[in-house]
């Protein structure tokens, strides 16, 4: 917020600025690049089946009974093959009249595979995230 109001004060829109007058203009203004949601429709007719099994775990149920406290569930993801590349030249950041320069050249180095797991602990709130 604060390259923004100095931004605005050096373009001469105005002489001064405060941080909630900013707020206002923007979030009011039409385009808000910032503000999006990614959605992606379910396409398989069995979504919800498969989902509702996934989140009784997440709420520590199997086949409609309780958990005990011994029984540990486990969420774990991969992504393998992720490019490591290094852009060729350093980005450069935006200055007075010229956007943010990124470089598209790359070296590439090599390929690495991210893996995560964890022991998915009791959440109240996937309760309300089934009902939505």
């Amino acid at each position: 917020m604060p390259e923004i109001r100095r931004e605005v004060i050096e373009r001469g829109l105005v002489a001064c600025i405060g941080e909630t007058t900013l707020w206002r203009w923007l979030t009011e203004d039409a385009i808000r690049p910032w503000s999006h949601r990614s959605w992606i429709f379910p396409r398989d007719s069995n979504f919800e089946r498969k989902a509702a099994r996934v989140l009784d775990l997440y709420e520590r149920r199997w086949h409609g009974a309780a958990l005990s406290p011994r029984d540990c569930v486990v969420c774990a993801d991969e992504k393998a093959s992720i490019q490591a590349r290094r852009r060729r030249h350093a980005t450069l950041p935006p200055a007075p009249a010229r956007p943010m320069r990124v470089e598209h050249e790359y070296r590439r180095l090599g390929a690495w595979a991210y893996l995560a797991a964890w022991d998915v602990p009791p959440c109240a709130s996937v309760r309300t995230l089934r009902t939505r």
